[in-house]
């Protein structure tokens, strides 16, 4: 009963206007109720109610569109008309600012003036920008004040489709004919659409647009409502690692992928990226350039000139697998104390460049307990690091990669814990990082190769002091090992499949004594169903897992 209880005021408090909304509601029915007219009132109403309607389209000017942009556009004047009226409204007051604050810092009138075109930043005025808990819009208090009114049934229609629309990612597949066919980067949803701007595209373009649905039954074809923004750079694989990193922590991807596209992090997140990427123009497309999380590149030669730094390999042998276990040690530990985070905030804010909300959390603590306007020299004591981060990992991890991993010969642990103790550290703090030219994510800064190749050792690990005395797969408590390697590969099958792996290749990786080698064969043989010793593993293991999940159902 308690649950039910939760339920329905949770329904309660999601249906019906929202705060703002229901003020306006409020407010009009008094001003209707009243038996007082203010004659003055009622004329400055009159006057400027005539003076927006002459800011609607005529029909004319509508014939002359694409008929379903038409509808649209049409539908675009009158909410221009109705949010002009409405913004003046006490109840609006925090969106009007909003509003008013984005105007001023972009000034949207379209390249040269402002990469910020005039359709582009009506729909996120009317539509995205939102305030309170109940994310409240223009648009959406227009169509609660348009049920109240009984507006037009069909009217209100197009308006929620445009409330309910947002910009999207896509890339551009074909043009034949007028229309263009558009699939969404993260949905995968293809939409054939027109382009009212005349902007023909070619395929593999990524497109930043607000494309709306058919306004009506009888059109079969959605419009990209506001002039495409083409990214030139860079292409559909980097911008789905940004949204990999973005929506790191979305437990529902789609959801925060069409949040994310809707508000933003924050209100201004679009504007801004637009704004800072703008690379050029013609009349039927803008053009960007860069991630929204791309950053101007720190200048590491000046950063490092003229003041003490530290090599944290400095006195370290990285063949030796002692001094090779430190370096992994160093490094994470300054991953995940954020040690290179801290420094990366000094050095962009002695640049001046752009800081992230994690660079200006750390400058926060730093500089609490500090005189910010002298130069940062010593944090705890240290100097700042003599490179990048990147530039260190890629120091060290080629130490830890053997070339034949030997199951008798016995192994330190960082040969078979290094690695992975590395990606846990940079896929938790490597986001928050800068990253070197043409990278797209953090563990890219590893070489696709270095990066399998270390991956199929971490397997192999299941087989260290093999062959050692008293260490046998003869001994049947020995031989769960088979299987916890097939279940390593398994989880590592993109390596498998990158490295082209058969149990012939496999052999010359990892080396067991002869003996320890037949019986290795014969169960992984039997254990796979392998048909012969060139047998792809990757589809093997596809096969495998198949079977295994169909038992499950079974």
């Amino acid at each position: 009963m308690a649950k039910k209880r939760q339920q329905a005021k949770k329904a309660k408090r999601s249906d019906g206007p929202g705060p703002i909304a229901g003020k306006v509601i409020t407010a009009m029915r008094e001003v209707r109720g009243s038996k007082v007219i203010d004659i003055s009132a009622y004329r400055r109403g009159q006057m400027t109610a005539e003076a927006l309607q002459e800011t609607i389209s005529t029909k004319e000017e509508l014939a002359k569109l694409d008929p379903a942009h038409a509808v649209y556009v049409y539908v675009q004047n009158v909410c221009s008309v109705l949010s002009e009226q409405l913004t003046a409204l006490p109840a609006l007051s925090k969106i009007a600012k909003a509003y008013e604050e984005s105007w001023d810092a972009y000034e949207p009138s379209g390249p040269p003036m402002s990469p910020l075109t005039h359709s582009y930043f009506f729909c996120w005025a009317v539509f995205d920008l939102a305030v309170g808990r109940r994310k409240e819009t223009v648009g959406s208090i227009i169509l609660e004040l348009g049920r109240v009114l009984d507006m037009d049934p069909t009217f209100l229609e197009i308006v929620r489709l445009m409330q309910a629309s947002r910009m999207g990612l896509f890339v551009h597949e074909t043009e034949r004919d007028g229309r263009t066919l558009l699939r969404e980067l993260l949905t995968g949803q293809r939409v054939q659409c027109i382009v009212p701007s005349g902007f023909a595209g070619t395929p593999g373009q990524v497109w930043l647009a607000r494309v709306l649905p058919p306004p009506l039954p009888l059109f079969d074809y959605s419009v990209v409502f506001t002039t495409p923004y083409v990214i030139a750079r860079p292409g559909e694989v980097e911008w789905l690692a940004y949204l990999d990193r973005t929506l790191a922590k979305e437990k529902d991807r789609r959801a925060g992928y069409e949040k994310l596209m809707k508000y933003g992090p924050e209100p201004d997140y679009w504007n801004e990226y637009i704004f800072a990427r703008y690379h050029a123009h013609q009349m039927e497309a803008v053009f960007l350039e860069g991630l929204p999380d791309d950053l101007e590149r720190i200048n590491w030669v000046e950063a490092v000139r003229r003041v003490p730094t530290i090599d944290i390999l400095e006195e370290l042998d990285l063949d030796r697998q002692g001094d090779l276990e430190q370096a992994v040690d160093f490094l994470v530990g300054d991953l995940e104390g954020e040690d290179f985070l801290t420094w990366e905030a000094v050095i962009r804010d002695e640049q001046d460049l752009e800081l992230t909300e994690d660079h200006e959390r750390k400058l926060d603590e730093l500089f609490s307990f500090s005189d910010d306007d002298e130069e940062t020299l010593y944090i705890n004591g240290m100097p700042r690091h003599c490179e990048p981060w990147y530039e260190t990992v890629r120091r060290v991890v080629p130490h830890l990669l053997l070339e034949r991993f030997n199951t008798a010969a016995g192994h330190y642990e960082v040969t078979t814990d290094g690695w992975p103790r590395l990606v846990e550290a940079i896929e938790e703090h490597g986001p928050a990082l800068s990253l070197p030219e043409g990278i797209a994510s953090p563990l890219d800064v590893v070489p696709a190769d270095l990066r399998h190749r270390l991956w199929l050792q971490i397997c192999c690990g299941e087989f260290d002091n093999i062959g050692q005395k008293g260490w046998s797969l003869a001994d049947e408590e020995l031989q769960p090992r088979v299987d916890g390697f097939i279940e390593a590969l398994q989880a590592h099958q993109d390596s498998v499949e990158f490295l082209e792996l058969t149990l012939d290749k496999l052999l010359t990786v990892l080396i067991l004594p002869p003996k320890e080698e037949q019986i290795f064969v014969g169960l992984l043989t039997k254990k796979l169903g392998l048909e012969s010793r060139a047998a792809p593993l990757a589809k093997t293991l596809q096969r495998v897992g198949r079977q295994a999940a169909a038992q499950q159902v079974d």
